[in-house]
């Protein structure tokens, strides 16, 4: 068993955390599962922390694939946790060195239970009018869901997907201007809301949507200009920010939104080639980065955000066909990759992106019709999954990476 005991001081924050970690666990197939028992103490402030754990091989192997349900990392308050993290068959009989803990403000969230690391593969196949769920990227697993209309268990031109912490999959249902839900890929549970307008309850060709650590329901609600957030998919707590335009609080084609770590909504404004940051639904504390053009600092048309492990910030930047790391948005650690084209390194029109829980990079590859994987910005371990087709895909849009 190792024991780690971390004291952490920051501006008006002050807490403690003591880990125990203990491979109980050897089962007969040869996965391993680890018990973590950890403690955080007082906190001077009522924000809550974030914790991750790098788990590192004796070969060198990274893992960072916490089994807990919800976004990665997990954030936790003061209280005493029992969690476990089930490595699998593919690392058997090796000792775990823990060799970093990474602790950050970030939102509450709740109800955290043991769950599993699956790193499933949803897929917004766009003009097959369907969701398309896979195992990993060998395609193992494959099911969909939908068909082309506008009733129950009906699409018309699906973008943004993301995945609940009960597993539920949300959809921006494009050309029906509404949100669906479902339990599940057998279309249970079917719930929708929305319709075509600029009113309450109404939406113009919805892009992107997140669920926050709170459960409410954030939407791009593209040709209104604007972000809206609901409490839950009857729509009560309706509430919407921007207008159009290149100034404050103004937005044109706002193509994706996302929850960072730090709790702050993020959107993708699409036609102004920019990020925008905003603490919160009133507006405060607008930020933006980016400008039209192809070189540092610029993008072309991007149309999705997702966030690293550490909270980098990356963006598929569509009509420079590459995808975009960024530290934070001052634009600090700029880094690129992808090109036109077909083959490994290219893209074509990238639309979606999404990380997995052990840092691989997701990305939907609108014109080559193939979802990519790779495990960082360098491009090592390449490995793409898909081709044109109703068999296949059809302009894959949004992509979201969950259990």
């Amino acid at each position: 068993m190792k024991k780690l005991s971390y004291i952490l001081l920051f501006p008006l924050l002050i807490f403690a955390i003591s880990l125990e970690i203990d491979s109980t666990d050897q089962r007969t197939d040869g996965s391993q599962l680890w018990d973590i028992w950890f403690t955080i103490g007082e906190i001077a402030t009522t924000d809550t922390v974030r914790i991750f754990i790098d788990a590192t091989t004796e070969s060198g192997e990274k893992l960072s694939c916490v089994t807990l349900s919800g976004d990665y990392p997990v954030v936790f308050g003061p209280g005493s946790y029992h969690v476990v993290w089930d490595f699998g068959t593919d690392v058997p009989n090796r000792e775990f060195y823990y060799d970093g803990i990474s602790i950050g403000v970030a939102a509450t969230k709740e109800n955290i239970v043991p769950g599993q690391c699956a790193d499933k593969i949803y897929v917004a196949d766009w003009d097959n009018n369907r969701i398309v769920r896979m195992d990993d990227i060998s395609g193992a697993g494959w099911t969909t869901f939908g068909i082309l209309g506008s009733d129950t268990g009906q699409f018309d031109n699906p973008w943004g997907i993301d995945i609940g912490d009960d597993g539920k999959i949300y959809v921006a249902d494009g050309r029906n201007h509404r949100i669906v839900r479902i339990d599940d890929m057998t279309g249970a549970g079917w719930v929708s809301y929305g319709d075509l307008g600029s009113d309450i309850g109404e939406f113009e060709a919805p892009r992107g949507l997140a669920l926050a650590p709170d459960g409410k329901i954030y939407i791009a609600d593209l040709h209104n200009d604007r972000i809206v957030r609901i409490d839950a998919m009857n729509g009560n707590g309706w509430i919407t920010y921007g207008s159009y335009g290149t100034g404050i609080g103004e937005f044109d084609g706002p193509f994706a939104v996302e929850i960072g770590y730090d709790g702050k909504i993020y959107v993708v404004d699409c036609n102004n080639c920019r990020i925008v940051r905003i603490d919160d639904m009133s507006g405060t504390g607008w930020v933006s980065y980016g400008s039209r053009g192809d070189g540092v600092g610029e993008f072309n048309e991007p149309r999705d955000i997702a966030f690293g492990l550490g909270g980098e910030i990356y963006i598929a930047d569509r009509g420079n066909y590459r995808i975009v790391r960024i530290d934070d948005m001052s634009g600090a650690g700029w880094v690129t990759y992808g090109d036109y084209g077909f083959d490994i390194g290219e893209f074509r029109g990238p639309r979606g992106i999404d990380v997995g829980s052990y840092g691989k990079i997701y990305v939907a590859d609108w014109f080559n019709d193939r979802i990519v994987r790779f495990d960082d910005m360098t491009g090592a371990g390449w490995t793409t999954f898909g081709s044109s087709g109703s068999e296949w895909f059809s302009n894959p849009s949004g992509i979201a990476v969950g259990q």
